[in-house]
């Protein structure tokens, strides 16, 4: 069963996903944001935003690209 409003894509897939994004700052004033859950998904930025941002960026692409090929479990229909 599909929740309204929340169509299902066709690789069963039609939940969020929360991560956890930790931020430092460099030496040199840039900042880092790396999505904890996803080991490598980690990116600079100017600002503490534009970090986040293109954190949450990669980690998008990383969870389509493991769904894309079969590396994520499919969710179980009831």
């Amino acid at each position: 069963m599909v929740t309204p409003n929340r169509p299902q894509n066709e690789l069963g897939y039609d939940e969020g996903v929360n991560l956890t994004i930790d931020l430092d700052r460099e030496e040199d004033g840039r900042w880092i944001a790396e999505a904890l859950e996803l080991p490598g998904v980690m990116s600079y930025g100017k600002t503490r935003e534009e970090a986040i941002s293109n954190a949450e960026r990669l980690a998008t692409e990383v969870i389509a690209d493991r769904i894309t090929h079969g590396e994520l479990p499919r969710q179980q229909r009831c």
